[in-house]
């Protein structure tokens, strides 16, 4: 049987039980912060819009560097995604946005902004709340780009907003403005660090790269005969 299959066939084989990256999601775009803030942004959530730098620290981050903010008014604060995130981002439609990040605080009384992570873009604003991250050292925090993940089109702040769609989901991440992830997890002084941001592309299945070897592998046999 092998020799029938020759070089190519056990080359092609080979590549697909030992490309493991072929089985992983594509990331699209990502973020270590290891050298510098990498064009991140700070916006205090307050109206008109100022975005200022965020403090970038070399290490204790996830490992290595991370970007901080220390908030010490009650307004809500956001991580503004650099203009790598922008734009025609609809291959990550499906996919996944990972990060991590931890909060502390001054015990202050915990807060939920239901606005995790907002994307801004095509004329909407869609939203996302994830689990409160209060006095949390680094977690990594994972956000399915799909409409059913729980994403909302938001009206109005606060509950009551509708659910998004995939049509519109897909529609923001088409023509992406603004990606915003959370800080403020408490009344009073919040610090909340973030590492290891990546937009990723929907994975194969481990499956998938054997199974198109042996296809290649079958019709390179016919071939031969």
């Amino acid at each position: 049987m092998i020799r029938k299959m020759g070089a190519m066939g056990l080359l092609l084989i080979s590549g697909a039980i030992l490309s493991p990256a072929a089985a992983l999601a594509a990331v699209l775009v990502s973020s270590t912060f290891d050298v510098d803030d990498e064009g991140w942004l700070f916006w205090d959530g307050q109206d008109p819009v100022v975005l200022t730098a965020p403090t970038h620290l070399g290490s204790g981050g996830n490992p290595g560097g991370f970007i901080q903010i220390e908030d010490v008014a009650d307004p809500n604060f956001f991580f503004v995604a650099s203009d790598a995130y922008t734009g025609d981002q609809s291959a990550a439609f499906g996919g996944m946005l990972t990060f991590d990040q931890f909060n502390r605080g001054d015990g202050g009384a915990p807060i939920d902004l239901l606005e995790d992570v907002v994307l801004v873009g095509a004329g909407l604003t869609l939203t996302i709340d994830l689990p409160d991250l209060v006095d949390a050292d680094w977690q990594t925090r994972e956000v399915l780009l799909i409409a059913s993940a729980g994403w909302v089109v938001q009206s109005e702040p606060g509950p009551g907003d509708p659910p998004a769609t995939d049509a519109e989901l897909l529609a923001v991440l088409s023509d992406l403005d603004f990606l915003l992830i959370n800080g403020e997890f408490r009344n009073g002084v919040d610090i909340s660090g973030l590492d290891n941001v990546s937009l990723s592309a929907v994975p194969l299945p481990p499956t998938w790269p054997l199974l198109l070897g042996s296809l290649m592998v079958l019709g390179y046999q016919r071939r031969r005969r």
